[in-house]
């Protein structure tokens, strides 16, 4: 498991950024929707800095954040701490997961003027989107969750390699174990 508390985040004004977190590597990205924006260095919940996020310029269309795993894996969602306090134009932040394009869970909301920790449950995913129709200043601090690792299940697991009679090994046997890891197997790609 993991709890990103963004101490070290020095990627103030781009527009994507890449975190590992147990392990394994997230992407961050604002996508080019709406005004679209870039992520700066803001004061945080648990230390001095958190993930601020800043739309590109006031407008009626929804920016989106995305937060997913580099490899397109799932792990799970524990909670996020968000700021925000200085939504000058009254927009909520808006939470949701998803797996393979799908709603998981319900969508959570931080209020304009308000703070504090959106609770997931440790719900299984692929990606966090985070939309508003102004970031404006809104921060973001403590993401917490579990990386997982793939899935690998003993009905996708081959062994061959023995030469001996009725499937026996012998020594001197070379054993392979082969993992079906395609869309009808494991399908962790």
């Amino acid at each position: 498991s993991f709890t990103d508390g963004f101490e070290d985040f020095t990627n103030s004004g781009s527009q994507q950024f890449t975190r590992t977190l147990g392990g394994t590597s997230f992407v961050f990205k604002f996508e080019a929707q709406g005004e679209v924006g870039n992520f700066f260095a803001s004061s945080g919940e648990s230390s001095a800095t958190g993930v601020g996020l800043m739309s590109g310029s006031s407008g009626a269309s929804v920016e989106r954040v995305t937060i997913s795993r580099s490899d397109g894996g799932n792990f799970q969602f524990g909670s996020l701490w968000v700021d925000n306090r200085d939504s000058n134009s009254g927009a909520p932040v808006v939470l949701q997961g998803y797996l393979d394009g799908l709603e998981v869970g319900a969508p959570r909301n931080m209020l304009a003027g308000i703070w504090g920790t959106l609770l997931f449950g440790n719900i299984t995913i692929d990606e966090i989107r985070i939309t508003s129709s102004d970031f404006n200043g809104s921060t973001l601090d403590n993401f917490s969750g579990n990386a997982l690792g793939p899935t690998v299940t003993d009905a996708n697991i081959s062994i061959s390699g023995a030469t001996g009679t009725g499937g026996a090994y012998k020594i001197g046997d070379t054993v392979t174990a082969t993992w079906n890891n395609t869309a009808g197997g494991d399908n962790n790609i």
